[in-house]
């Protein structure tokens, strides 16, 4: 079974919220960082809560410091997104996936 991981962050010093998210400075870069996670299937879902302000991403890794070292390698990371947490996700319903029996 895989390891799930949640990060929670909040938005950072440089994040502006009167500024629209593709406007944000640096965006490009975040953009390739996250597509990249995603497509390797290390990023399975991200994005903002209703509000705009807490950010949850679900990834999958070996343990909480991986998490951290590759949310550290974000160029958003402390600017626009600062990490406030990281706990392992126990999935317990999953309809994505099915029974081999």
């Amino acid at each position: 079974m895989p390891t799930y991981l949640v990060t929670q962050a909040l938005t950072g010093p440089q994040w502006d919220p009167g500024t629209p998210l593709e406007e944000q400075t640096d965006w490009a870069a975040h953009l390739d960082f996250v597509t990249g996670l995603a497509e390797r299937g290390v990023m399975l879902l991200a994005g903002p809560l209703a509000g705009g302000r807490l950010i949850l991403q679900v990834v999958e890794a070996e343990s909480e410091d991986a998490v951290r070292a590759i949310v550290g390698a974000d160029p958003w990371n402390d600017s626009h997104l600062r990490t406030t947490s990281v706990q392992e996700w126990i999935l317990r319903v999953d309809h994505r996936r099915t029974s081999s029996a």
